[in-house]
């Protein structure tokens, strides 16, 4: 056959193996007698053959000229001949002798370079072939090259250069492990030799288990263990060691030319990232980086930053222990051509820098926290094997290894378990982390990032920070006993982290810190310690007794001390000269006033004369005269309390600029630091809560200080035991948006912990204004953020609405931006008015109803007053009339359609509405149709009719095209439900969920109803990716919800839902309980997704409006299935008779 296809196509016979391989392929897929009905290949591969790939060999192909192998004028496409499916071959590029038929004797010289993209260069054709590149396989074959004879004797020499062995006698009763000869010749692009190599090995296989098998013969050794060996000088004192390599920097500037080079401050210009397609002119087509001229000029940099720093070295003091930290870090998204993250990491032994790394990682990290993660794992690996060289040394390390990581919640992530669940895409051999500080290996503390020594090896730093790095040592001798070690540190920093979290750093202040709490806690627990030996002590502790004496010391010291601390400095108007007044300024503000308080200013100012305090005095009675408020300044508090009343009573549309003022400020005020807000737990919060959810870009970081209940019982407002305050940050808390927002997530448990307490035990103030906190608090923890529709939260604050001022601090306030009365009133009022417009609304959908014989329909659920509360709740501006009647008259269809598949139509009636919405066809004859399928194609028609008229009064443009789409999607999804509960077909989860987003029908509600709401939308805001995930994530939340509710009512009727086809395709190994959590999870995600969406402004195309009424819709299904299915039961209605019926007086609330 191979022959005969020669001949045919008249080809060279050096194509001999395209030949034979196209025949073998074709054969394989031709039937055979040897198999019956069958070909080779299905016989083989139990797969039909595909054969419409198949061409004629060697027909005439085209392909195409690169831009940069042809002018204006030249062909685009050059006639080719196929060999291989897949491969295409120009023969005139083949070496071969030239024949009439296959070579163009027109073609000139100056094609000879030319490349066809697809072909390859003879060297790369040797280099990917098959073929056998035979070497000398000894030394006596390789002694009869020259250039052979020149690389052995190139490897002895090194070798003997290198004191790689010692020549001694044979140890009896040992034997001789022989060594090989490794010959490799390395060639050039073009297929010529470039270098001969020539390595000499010991022959390992030669070694006996139990006697020299675990010994190492190999002339190689790890990088670690060498490169501070190139070029070094060392100078030895009584002192320590200092190292240098000042003499080969020299040479290596001379040798790039360099070496009268201006020098430079900074290794890489700060915050330069590099990328392989820098735009910049090329000056090297090398495989290695792709050279720019913006590379040269950042390895130029380098050197002239050596040249600067020839003299600097690493001064390794003398100390009897040598002990190890490192520093890790990482640089998310460093690499801007695949978004990989650098790991880099430093380790010290006695602060002497022995070894360093920054490389990139091998995955993209999906945060900066599972970045730091993943260098945190790589930094524990290196500490392990380091240990183990140090054992080696007779230096063992007997107490853990500290690694300093600036990532908090990196932190968190290797020591909480709790926190384990959110990090199961992070590839498990990283988690080495958990297991390393649990056995003792290590011990991760977080230190801040003006103190992470690893930055460098991460990223371009600027001088000052160059600097830093390079004076270490000076950082942690400040402050700090010369006896205390690292160990010593360590021992300290982890005492008191346990007990108090203020303390959060490795630096001297920290250490410091953390001593006397120590040493306070030996002396108040009896205990009696030689002077110097307290870490000792703590060191011979089992973990009961070092747990039991940080108990203690918490309990009965820390806090305690603390809160009377505050206490006792509050008061300190009342304290007179017993009062400790140094204790009392360390509570004193930038302003001048300790407290923000003028009265305890007033009385440092009387025994202290300080200034601050003064200048503090005199600015507020500059401004009030002789009658001071209880707090100054206290105006941020007040204006984000009135924007924060303005948005809870629903009238902030009223305020619309003046509020942007305000929030304008406090986002400036908050990036600067400003501490009124920032030091305050109740305005922090308060400003946080507003900034986030108006779409300004704030990070959760200033709350740290209050993401534990004791960090913030240690502030004023925690002393006071100020609820309000409480409340704001469990407020704050639920406006997570981010995956790893471990603050707000610590900050939530222990607020809602707290306030379900005092609620509970009725500790709350009795006085009137405790009693507006207290219903404020019982709201806030039954309806969380995602539970909270419009105009029911609009409501549920009027009633809750105190008038009568606030709690600040020693006294109760008043002002006209809290406690307004006008401001009630006006909400009332305007409440009122729009339940009038509400009852107006839903008594002509009750008429749309009847007309349309709706209410006919026995197998319907009938529901149009919560149909209608949902839009009524949520769209609730007088303006927004056609918006809510929209939104209720295709929630009620959506209910019909849904029960009419589930329950009435027969499927080829179900077929047939699918055909005539897909026809846009509804005047088609249905005459041979049920009533009630009538009845849905009228409805829909009208709808679509309605759509029509509004769609031009309000965007300008016909929609029913749009409307018509949805629709149709959502009757071919619920068709598709349909027929696999009617062929008992089991989907999977995956399958079950992406169709049951679709039948949860947010299309068909939520699509005519944004068309309605006020922007004018351009036609490729639907199609484009942002708005789809906005309506996925929205129908994830409802159908998943439902599904959870909806369950034992499902599993009666035998219909599909996502906790039965967990457990059912789990064969028994997900429970009942553990999918519905499952689901719980998604849902969680999803709705914290969802509202990063909503909130998130820069890069959004989508209207606000737009993405709110996918928020609220998402709020809508919360609500309604928060307990049961509230669709298909009387929970809700007792907000759709408070939302439209129950009207409100000012006089009784």
């Amino acid at each position: 056959m191979a022959r005969c296809m020669i001949v045919e196509k008249k080809l060279s016979k050096m194509f001999w193996a395209e030949v034979v391989n196209t025949g073998v392929y074709i054969l394989n897929r031709l039937l055979t007698k040897a198999i019956k009905n069958q070909t080779p290949f299905e016989a083989w591969s139990g797969v039909k053959p595909v054969v419409s790939n198949l061409k004629v060999f060697r027909s005439i192909c085209y392909a195409m000229v690169p831009a940069d192998k042809r002018t204006k004028l030249d062909e685009k496409s050059r006639s080719m001949n196929l060999y291989k499916e897949d491969k295409k071959i120009d023969e005139e590029f083949i070496p071969q002798q030239p024949t009439e038929d296959l070579t163009d004797k027109a073609e000139t010289e100056e094609d000879e370079e030319f490349l066809v993209r697809g072909t390859r260069t003879l060297a790369d054709v040797y280099a990917r072939s098959n073929m056998v590149v035979l070497e000398p396989g000894n030394d006596t074959e390789a002694a009869r090259s020259e250039a052979r004879r020149n690389a052995m004797q190139e490897e002895l020499s090194m070798i003997e250069k290198n004191n790689t062995w010692e020549l001694v006698d044979r140890p009896r009763n040992r034997k001789v492990i022989r060594v090989k000869w490794i010959f490799k010749k390395k060639l050039n692009p073009d297929g010529s030799v470039h270098k001969y190599k020539a390595r000499l090995m010991v022959k390992g296989f030669a070694q006996q288990q139990g006697v020299d098998f675990s010994d190492t013969f190999a002339s190689e050794a790890r990088h670690d263990t060498i490169r501070r060996f190139l070029g070094m000088e060392i100078d030895q004192s009584s002192d320590g060691i200092f190292v240098c390599q000042e003499r080969y920097a020299n040479e290596v500037l001379k040798k790039f030319g360099m070496e009268n080079c201006k020098p430079v401050d900074t290794i890489l210009v700060p915050n330069m990232k590099l990328s392989k397609d820098d735009s910049a002119m090329r000056v090297d087509e090398g495989f290695m980086s792709n050279q720019s001229e913006l590379h040269l000029r950042a390895a130029k940099k380098v050197l002239r930053y050596v040249k600067g720093n020839t003299m600097f070295g690493i001064w390794f003091k003398k100390s009897e222990n040598l002990e190890l930290l490192g520093y890790t870090n990482s640089d998310r998204g460093g690499s801007l051509d695949d978004m990989k993250s650098t790991s880099g990491y430093v380790f010290y032994i006695n602060l002497g820098t022995i070894c360093w790394l920054s490389k990139k990682q091998e995955t993209v990290a999906q945060s900066t926290v599972e970045a730091e993660y993943i260098s945190t794992a790589v930094t524990v690996n290196q500490a392990i094997w380091l240990k183990k060289i140090l054992i080696d040394l007779k230096q063992n390390q007997g107490s853990p290894t500290l690694i300093l990581c600036d990532n908090q919640s990196a932190v968190a992530m290797a020591k909480n378990p709790i926190l384990h669940d959110r990090t199961k895409h992070i590839n498990t051999k990283f988690h080495v982390v958990r297991e390393a500080q649990y056995n003792g290996e290590v011990s991760l503390i977080h230190c801040r990032g003006e103190n992470q020594n690893a930055d460098i090896m991460t990223k371009a730093l600027s001088k000052a920070k160059t600097e830093a790095f390079l004076g270490i040592e000076k950082i942690y001798e400040k402050g700090v006993s010369d006896y205390l070690s690292v160990s010593l540190w360590c021992d300290y920093l982890r005492f008191g982290q346990e007990c108090d979290p203020s303390i959060r750093e490795f630096s001297p202040d920290g250490i410091a810190k953390a001593r006397n709490l120590f040493e306070h806690a030996i002396t108040a627990t009896g205990l009696h310690v030689a002077e110097g030996n307290v870490v000792g002590l703590f060191a011979g502790m089992n973990y009961s007794s070092k747990r039991a004496l940080v108990d203690y010391t918490v309990k009965k010291l820390c806090l305690p001390i603390f809160r009377l601390y505050i206490r006792i400095a509050y008061v300190s108007e009342g304290m007179g000269k017993l009062q400790d007044w140094e204790m009392v300024m360390k509570f004193q503000r930038k302003n001048g006033s300790p407290f923000n308080s003028p009265s305890t200013t007033a009385a440092a100012v009387s025994h202290l004369q300080d200034a601050s305090c003064l200048h503090y005095l005199r600015s507020v009675l500059e401004k009030f005269g002789d009658a001071v408020p209880t707090v100054y300044p206290f105006d941020f508090y007040a204006r984000l309390f009135m924007v924060e009343s303005l948005e809870s009573l629903g009238i902030d549309q009223h305020f619309k600029n003046e509020i942007r003022r305000v929030l304008d400020e406090t986002y400036r005020c908050w990036l600067q630091g400003e501490e009124e807000i920032l030091l305050d737990p109740a305005t922090c919060a308060m400003a946080f809560r507003l900034l986030r959810v108006n779409g300004y870009n704030v990070s959760s970081d200033p709350l740290t200080k209050f993401s534990e209940e004791d960090q913030f019982f240690r502030s004023l407002g925690g002393y006071l035991n100020d609820l309000s305050a409480v409340l704001e940050l469990y407020k704050a808390s639920q406006i997570m948006i981010h995956p790893d927002e471990l603050i707000l997530e610590k900050q939530n448990l222990w607020t809602r912990r707290f306030l379900g307490q005092k609620l509970s035990s009725g500790s709350v103030h009795s006085d009137r204004l405790g009693k507006h906190v207290s219903k404020q608090v019982e709201y806030a923890l039954k309806f969380p953020y995602h539970l909270q529709l419009d105009r029911v939260a609009h409501r549920r604050s009027m009633e809750n609405y105190s008038v009568d001022g606030t709690r600040i601090l020693k006294t109760s306030y008043r002002s006209l931006n809290i406690g307004n009365k006008y401001f009630q009133k006006l909400a009332v009022d305007e409440i009122n008015i729009c339940q009038l417009i509400y009852r107006e609304e839903l008594e002509h959908l009750e008429r749309w109803v009847v007309e349309n014989r709706l209410d006919r329909l026995k197998f319907a659920r009938q529901k149009m007053p919560y149909s209608f509360f949902c839009g009524a709740a949520t769209l609730f501006s007088p303006e927004l009339s056609d918006a809510r009647i929209s939104w209720a008259k295709n929630i009620v269809l959506t209910f019909v359609v849904d029960d009419f598949f589930d329950v009435e139509g027969s499927i080829e009636e179900l077929v047939n509405l699918v055909e005539l919405v897909e026809k846009w066809n509804l005047e088609e004859d249905i005459k041979f149709c049920s009533e009630e399928y009538k009845c849905i194609i009228s409805v829909l028609k009208n709808l679509y009719c309605e759509m029509e008229d509004k769609g031009f009064t309000w965007q300008g443009r016909d929609l029913t095209t749009h409307v018509a789409e949805i629709w149709l999607n959502l009757l071919k999804s619920q068709l598709k439900e349909a027929e696999w509960l009617r062929n008992k077909s089991l989907p999977t989860v995956d399958e079950y969920i992406e169709n049951a987003c679709v039948t949860y029908a947010l299309g068909p509600i939520v699509f005519p109803t944004m068309y309605l709401v006020g922007p004018k939308l351009p036609e490729e805001l639907v199609t484009h990716p942002e708005f789809h995930k906005l309506y996925k994530l929205a129908s994830i939340c409802g159908r998943l919800l439902n599904d959870i509710q909806s369950l034992k009512r499902e599993c009666k009727e035998e219909t599909l839902n996502a906790v039965s086809l967990q457990t059912i395709h789990s064969k028994g190994v997900i429970a009942e309980e553990e999918a519905i959590e499952n689901l719980r999870s998604v849902v969680n995600s999803s709705r914290r997704e969802l509202l990063r969406l909503v909130l998130q402004e820069k890069g959004s195309i989508i209207p606000r409006p737009i993405k709110d009424l996918f928020l609220k819709t998402s709020k809508s299904s919360h609500l309604f299935y928060m307990e049961d299915d509230g669709f298909t039961s009387d929970s809700m209605m007792n907000f759709v008779n408070d939302l439209i019926q129950e009207q409100l007086c000012v006089n009784k609330l």
